[in-house]
């Protein structure tokens, strides 16, 4: 019995590096999970002391650690992923082997209840279809004319929270305001929808808290084996929250597709040519002659908004993370604003600036 024992923990072993290997071959992976039980006892250890809230905590640590090399994690029950970040490496798999970034049925399982048939967990061809229209939201014109009007305007409300906690003292952490004020943007600039969580509307700020929660406690399924029996059930906190926070994400989402819709339950014709988000995969849709679910749109709204505002928000905090860590970059970016704005600094900045 120990012989067969010991034999099947070889193959899983040599089973694990044939399957993690065949995509990374000539990268150097700095491994971050104990043998047998994985990343799950690392993670769980470190939110029981209070060292990591989240996953993401986790994994921000571990690249900080390890600094650009890749980072290789995997979870008790044979969940495995390897973490890129640095271009060069990016530039290797695609050059390699593509089938490296697909997403697989085991990602789209663990997180379906949120992301739907959206576009981060869709593959190949799903996959091309929602990526095409997106990006005919990033053409010069509607930077230009939409999106640099939007983010400008709501950036003068950002700059007066930030200059009332100056003014204070206070300390605060940035990702909250630029979490409500990407959120506010996305929702004009893709569904042309006008919320105010950044100014403190309280339904808007219960939608950012709530999605917040659902995102962070989703990833408690990469840890956590047999999470589909708790979730059945709903036997565990982190699946209540999961259950809980959907409804009110789905209820903030379902107010925008009602503006999409007639009396009569149809897509409005009033959509013709819109140039929100969900207008113009109305319009691919239209000359496909695809129908789209109303469960398929709400999918789109939630990825979009997950999209639009968590990697804006977070690029923004890592530049004022960046620019606290260098204060000589602080000064060079003034100099430069003050010759941008030529003395008026109650001019907004345009496109062209």
């Amino acid at each position: 019995m120990m012989l067969l024992f010991v034999t099947l923990a070889v193959l899983a072993v040599l089973y694990y590096k044939v399957r993690i290997g065949r995509y990374t071959k000539g990268i150097e992976i700095m491994h971050t999970s104990q043998w047998g039980l994985g990343g799950t006892w690392v993670v769980a250890n470190e939110v029981v002391r209070k060292e990591a809230e989240t996953m993401f905590t986790y994994f921000y640590k571990a690249i900080k650690h390890h600094g650009w090399k890749p980072v290789q994690w995997s979870a008790l029950g044979g969940k495995h992923m390897v973490i890129l970040n640095h271009p060069d490496d990016i530039r290797f798999l695609a050059k390699h082997d593509t089938k490296a970034f697909i997403k697989g049925p085991e990602l789209q399982e663990l997180l379906y209840d949120v992301t739907g048939d959206g576009i981060f967990t869709a593959d190949g061809k799903d996959w091309k279809s929602q990526r095409v229209p997106v990006s005919h939201m990033f053409n010069r014109r509607l930077l230009r004319e939409r999106m640099s009007t939007v983010f400008g305007t709501h950036a003068q409300d950002l700059v007066n929270v930030f200059r009332k906690a100056a003014q204070s003292g206070m300390v605060f952490n940035v990702q909250v305001p630029f979490y409500c004020y990407t959120f506010d943007c996305i929702n004009m600039v893709a569904f042309n929808c006008e919320v105010n969580a950044l100014g403190g509307v309280q339904s808007d700020v219960e939608f950012q808290h709530a999605f917040d929660v659902l995102q962070n406690r989703i990833t408690d399924r990469f840890v956590t084996p047999l999470w589909q029996f708790f979730a059945k059930f709903q036997l565990t906190e982190s699946e209540r929250q999961i259950s809980k926070t959907t409804g009110i994400v789905n209820e903030h989402i379902h107010k925008i597709l009602d503006s999409y819709y007639n009396e009569a339950g149809e897509i409005s014709d009033a959509l013709e040519g819109d140039q929100t988000i969900t207008g113009l995969y109305l319009e691919a849709a239209k000359l496909e002659g695809i129908t789209y679910s109303r469960k398929f749109l709400r999918d789109l709204v939630f990825n979009t908004l997950a999209a639009g505002r968590d990697t804006t928000a977070s690029a923004l905090t890592s530049c004022i993370q960046y620019l606290c860590d260098h204060p000589e970059w602080q000064d060079k970016l003034g100099a430069e604003a003050k010759e941008v704005f030529n003395g008026n600094t109650q001019e907004a900045l345009t496109f062209d600036d």
